[in-house]
């Protein structure tokens, strides 16, 4: 009966030191500028409850609606609301609810949230305005192709992201960490494009990349991530930008103290949106 009492007592002990660690984590993502939102996000293809035997995937993407692992499926996810599952997560149906799109290929590479690259080098609609379109194929009917085959074709792009549609300009994420910035040019009075310049971009993140996002040069969206860091960018002057309707906010990329010292709980990140492995929610505060 003794020892009953003493596992009770010490599985108790244990409950308070994780809650405690987790509302510290809480406290201190939200201290960094972060919101935590109402609730808990539940999904366990990512997040196991149970610490004994890992069968969770890994994230590789986190978008606006979907999540794609590092195995390359597709996971729908709502942080409003459960599925009928009664999860914030669920395996990416088509528009009439099959499930297997992508014709059972895997993803390798993202553009903008909208277009995803498959491992057998096909073209497919992630996002869509019409809700029909989603997980269908791109063909050479959509005026963007040869775009997405200029930047998306090379087998060692991981991800692309438009730096400015107007004159072309791109930065593609490869698979060794390095950055390209791409800028394409559309010849006159044809619908060819070709690659005007190809460009390494030299930064102060040290470390091979695994994600990032370029949202200008003061956008609290823009981040870097490696598999040793976070950096985000910080607004410098808030205190003047935010009194002064005439003095724009200004920010710089930082080494994030607070994300890098809990990146081991975080399960999703894209700049906006933090996961973590307990379930909490945050967005970026205003």
């Amino acid at each position: 009966m003794k020892n009953k009492i003493k596992v009770i007592s010490i599985l108790i002990i244990m409950c308070l030191i994780i809650t405690g660690c987790d509302g510290n984590i809480t406290r201190d993502i939200r201290r960094d500028g972060y919101n935590v939102q109402e609730g808990k996000f539940v999904c366990s293809f990512f997040i196991n409850k149970s610490k004994e035997a890992n069968t969770t995937e890994k994230v590789m993407f986190l978008t606006n609606n979907y999540i794609i692992s590092e195995n390359g499926n597709i996971y729908e996810i709502n942080l409003g609301g459960l599925y009928s599952n009664n999860m914030n997560c669920k395996k990416a149906a088509d528009y009439e609810g099959n499930n297997g799109v992508l014709g059972g290929d895997k993803v390798v590479a993202l553009m903008d949230e909208s277009i995803v690259k498959t491992s057998n080098g096909l073209f497919y609609y992630l996002d869509s305005n019409d809700p029909a379109s989603r997980f269908t194929r791109v063909t050479n009917e959509d005026k963007n192709y040869q775009i997405y085959k200029l930047l998306l074709d090379d087998s060692d792009v991981k991800k692309v992201i438009t730096v400015n549609s107007n004159t072309y300009n791109y930065y593609i994420l490869k698979t060794d960490g390095t950055i390209t910035n791409r800028v394409l040019y559309k010849k006159d009075n044809s619908d060819t494009y070709i690659v005007k310049s190809n460009t390494a971009v030299k930064n102060s993140v040290s470390g091979s990349m695994i994600d990032f996002n370029y949202a200008g040069d003061s956008s609290l969206a823009t981040f870097y991530r490696t598999r040793e860091k976070i950096m985000t960018y910080k607004i410098t002057n808030s205190s003047e930008c935010n009194k002064y309707v005439d003095i724009p906010c200004k920010g710089e990329l930082q080494n994030d103290t607070v994300l890098n010292q809990y990146k081991d709980r975080i399960v999703a990140f894209n700049g906006t949106t933090i996961i973590t492995d307990y379930g909490r929610v945050f967005t970026v505060g205003s």
